[in-house]
């Protein structure tokens, strides 16, 4: 007689359900703010495909990605629509030493992303002109409002921010009361198309790849 220990050691593992995949992937990105990465619901991507198409799907369902600078950190934040039953939106944070894989994040994010968003880069306003986060959110292709830190930066990443949402972004200066100033884009408005950068495509698995050597 096959001993049954033995049995269920051979066996493959059951699948996950893609529902339940989901009400995990859902709960995980309630209030999930964490600094290392291996913790951070995305991770689950690289589970296996259930989780995948779990994580895809929520973030498809991003409404707003936030930039801050924490001590040299970067930190994104990410707001997703509303679930059902669920009242609120769903806010978790990520937080990189690294702009390379800090950058390959926000592309990854940006690859399931095909509504209309807003970018907060009020607490990213040290960036320099070439930082490849920054340019990194040129591949969200569809963008509705920026929200800058008053006064306006016009360094070259955030002129090309501003060119690629397009003639229609609505920009919003933010001072450090809480008040808003909002205005129509000041730059050409000749959208870059930075979402379709296909020469980085080969680089922006980055961030999957190297889920599990955080």
């Amino acid at each position: 007689m096959e001993c049954p220990q033995s049995a269920g050691t051979n066996s493959k593992p059951p699948q996950m359900n893609e529902d339940v995949a989901r009400i995990i992937v859902e709960h995980l990105a309630n209030d999930c703010f964490v600094i290392n990465p291996r913790l951070h619901w995305t991770s689950l991507v690289s589970l296996n495909k259930s989780f995948n198409n779990a994580v895809r799907h929520l973030l498809a369902k991003t409404s707003k990605v936030a930039l801050e600078d924490v001590y040299g950190d970067v930190r994104i934040i990410l707001t997703c629509e509303p679930i059902p039953n669920c009242c609120h939106a769903l806010t978790s944070s990520i937080s990189f030493e690294e702009k390379e894989l800090a950058a390959s994040f926000v592309r990854f994010v940006a690859r399931n992303v095909s509504k209309w968003l807003t970018i907060d880069v009020e607490d990213y306003s040290e960036h320099t002109g070439d930082d490849e986060v920054m340019k990194a959110l040129s591949y969200f292709p569809r963008i509705d409002t920026i929200i800058f830190r008053r006064p306006q930066c016009f360094c070259p990443v955030c002129c090309a921010l501003v060119d690629h949402a397009g003639p229609d972004v609505k920009i919003v200066e933010r001072s450090e009361d809480g008040s808003d100033d909002e205005r129509e884009s000041l730059t050409s408005g000749h959208a870059s198309g930075g979402g379709d950068n296909s020469e980085e495509d080969d680089h922006d698995d980055l961030y999957i790849r190297d889920v599990d050597d955080y």
